[in-house]
């Protein structure tokens, strides 16, 4: 029964690790399209003003 507990715990973990890494990457995008849509509106094109949002985040893996 421990042993099935513990493995219940290190599924949980996993899961919960993979919820947390979704999260953060739908607010480093979110992030990511406001600069992009406010350099656009200062007069840059989108793929410049893309690679502007991205390299002042400093990248995204």
């Amino acid at each position: 029964m421990d042993r099935l507990r513990g493995l219940f715990r290190q599924l949980r973990a996993i899961v919960r690790g993979r919820a947390a890494d979704a999260e953060l990457d739908e607010e480093i995008a979110s992030h990511l399209d406001l600069e992009t849509a406010r350099l656009i509106s200062g007069g840059l094109a989108p793929a410049e003003a893309r690679r502007r949002a991205l390299a002042a985040f400093g990248g995204r893996d």
